[in-house]
């Protein structure tokens, strides 16, 4: 079975828009949302990785393939994209120091009987697919998942600096929740209202974790007007969701103070912002990840992928008790 286009719309997830060209390419923002970064061309360009997006289906082919085309989304140069069947995660495809473009293909012999295949697409590149077929299926399923899931931050909540996509907190803290996710986040990003939009749909969950660039970045009085605007207006827009605001983690440089204070105070600023509504719980950043290097890539700001399986363990532990 050579999958048509609509059956490739029908089994994706986390695409607000999927385009058939030459490759079918998938996006995670919108037009409108896409115009909140039309001032930063690197901004936008991290606009195009395929954080959160996956495939997830049942099938009985013998084997699945695929060709696909990777374009870097992100200031790292690795790309990398996961298999799961039947939950279980076996199969990662690796490209390691690779170029800003490269294309490749994909072929895998599957297990007998009816399975569930969920692949993870990279975070940090954006990859496009063509030729996807399934040989001798006759079942084409679409996963159902119980949850729906938005998610706005910045490269942490993006996937950095997880090797494999599937281990990105986020996309961890789905898998525990049995959820999808529509991935907001952007590498170096600050709170930013202008990205926020009404949706086609209600999520069940919305996360949120910024701080840690508008602490280095961002002015007193832009800090303020930037976190109070946002809050105010995901509160507004997501009125019957589960908010989930995510104070900073942990970092190395942690205690240093900048023009803004220290990244305690900025901390506490978001978690006194966040009481004024009934609709948003916050959840102490810190409190998700043991304070040591060996949890985080050389940079000591974002976490490796042990770091990562952690985070998405204490904060699932977290939100599960105020569900």
């Amino acid at each position: 079975m050579k999958l048509s286009f609509d059956d490739i719309k029908n089994i994706v997830f986390g695409s607000e828009k999927t385009s058939q060209g030459d490759y079918i390419s998938f996006f995670r923002f919108s037009e409108k949302e896409k115009l909140a970064y039309s001032s930063s061309e690197g901004f936008t360009n991290k606009t195009y990785a395929t954080a959160g997006i996956r495939f997830d289906f049942y099938t009985d082919a013998s084997s699945i393939s695929f060709d696909y085309k990777m374009i870097r989304a992100s200031s790292r140069n690795f790309a990398i994209f996961d298999i799961y069947i039947n939950g279980i995660f076996t199969d990662a495809i690796t490209h390691l120091d690779v170029e800003v473009e490269f294309t490749d293909s994909y072929r895998k012999k599957l297990p007998e009987g009816k399975k569930r295949i969920t692949i993870f697409l990279p975070n940090l590149y954006s990859m496009q697919i063509k030729n996807f077929v399934l040989e001798d299926a006759t079942v084409l399923k679409p996963y159902e998942y119980k949850m729906k899931i938005v998610s706005y931050g910045d490269s942490i909540t993006q996937g950095y600096d997880a090797r494999f996509p599937s281990y990105s907190y986020i996309n961890q803290l789905s898998i525990k929740l049995d959820a999808f996710v529509h991935n907001k986040a952007i590498g170096g990003d600050i709170f930013r209202p202008d990205l926020l939009e009404n949706k086609a749909f209600m999520p069940d969950i919305v996360t949120v974790a910024y701080g840690t660039n508008d602490w280095v970045k961002s002015s007193q009085e832009e800090f303020s007007y930037n976190m109070r605007t946002f809050i105010k207006n995901i509160a507004m827009n997501y009125t019957t969701s589960k908010i989930f605001v995510i104070t900073p983690i942990w970092r190395r440089d942690y205690d240093k103070i900048v023009p803004l204070g220290t990244l305690d105070e900025v901390v506490n600023a978001i978690s006194n912002e966040c009481v004024k509504y009934s609709n948003i719980k916050v959840i102490t950043g810190t409190d998700c990840l043991p304070h040591t290097d060996l949890l985080f890539s050389k940079d000591g700001v974002h976490p490796n992928d042990l770091g990562m399986l952690t985070y998405s363990s204490n904060l699932y532990k977290k939100i599960l008790s105020l569900l």
